[in-house]
């Protein structure tokens, strides 16, 4: 924390701090406005840490709070903990300039869609972003602690009624209604789908910029995938004229996005439907 000038601290309509809380507060304030010193809070889970550590950067006029945690999921608690005591943009204390910093930074900054919606997003992004494809994710999927398949299902089933940004933010990692379907069944080993298979063919070339060898394999949700075994006995069945028209459409449509030659001209197809 950098202290500045002490700020006039309003606690008007605001949580009321029990009796320890404001003994804490008064102690970590009185301790840090000792010239160059430092401090250590210890306090147990659900005490109010996050709390105390406002209100004490309040007391001491702070004008930058590093927040260090090690999770996404309690920066959104700091985030929203910090507009319930109006100590952000509510107060006007985020200059045009800071705010346009935040928003280079990161344009949701201030939460917009509300920080359990942004919390739940952001677990699923990372998760995909580790590798796992789209076409993985099921109504039963958990993420940490994050019922993120149910969430998602929620999302998708009422997509047209979100907001703009909602949208948008969903459809930048390929989870819109068209792309997944998340009602398809437990498989079995053996037992994926035609679209389901050419969706991670599409991620190995997306993540290799090129066509997997005749035994190559990914690694999708934990499980290896033999990609390139799959890939050359579609090919097998494509030369021999075995592979169904719209089993052909769909290979077809994601080796084209690839700059790849294809048998067949992509046209658009229902990624949600079995092949």
């Amino acid at each position: 924390m950098t202290p500045s000038s002490p700020a006039n601290t309003q606690h008007t309509a605001r949580l009321a701090l029990r009796t320890d809380q404001q003994e804490g507060i008064a102690n970590t304030v009185r301790h840090l406005r000792r010239p160059h010193t430092r401090g250590h809070v210890v306090s147990a889970c659900g005490t109010g840490k996050t709390l105390l550590a406002l209100r004490a950067s309040e007391e001491l006029g702070v004008r930058h709070l590093a927040v260090a945690v090690p999770s996404l999921d309690l920066v959104a608690q700091w985030a929203a903990a910090a507009r319930a005591e109006r100590s952000l943009a509510r107060k006007g204390r985020v200059t045009p300039g800071r705010a346009a910093q935040l928003d280079a930074l990161d344009p949701d900054w201030r939460l917009p869609h509300g920080a359990d919606w942004h919390r739940k997003y952001h677990a699923l992004r990372r998760h995909l972003e580790a590798g796992p494809h789209p076409a993985t994710l099921t109504r039963d999927t958990v993420i940490g602690e994050t019922k993120a398949g149910s969430w998602l299902h929620r999302q998708l089933a009422t997509f047209d009624r979100l907001e703009p940004g909602q949208r948008d933010l969903l459809t930048h990692i390929g989870l819109t209604p068209g792309q997944i379907d998340l009602d398809h069944p437990h498989r079995t080993a053996g037992r994926r789908s035609f679209a389901q298979t050419v969706q991670i063919l599409a991620l190995f070339l997306q993540r290799w910029q090129r066509t997997p060898g005749a035994r190559e394999w990914i690694e999708v949700d934990g499980e290896r995938v033999m990609i390139g075994p799959w890939l050359a006995k579609t090919r097998t069945k494509l030369n021999a004229g075995q592979l169904p028209a719209r089993q052909q459409q769909l290979l077809s449509q994601v080796l084209a996005e690839h700059g790849l030659e294809t048998a067949a001209a992509p046209v658009p197809v229902d990624w949600t439907e079995d092949g």
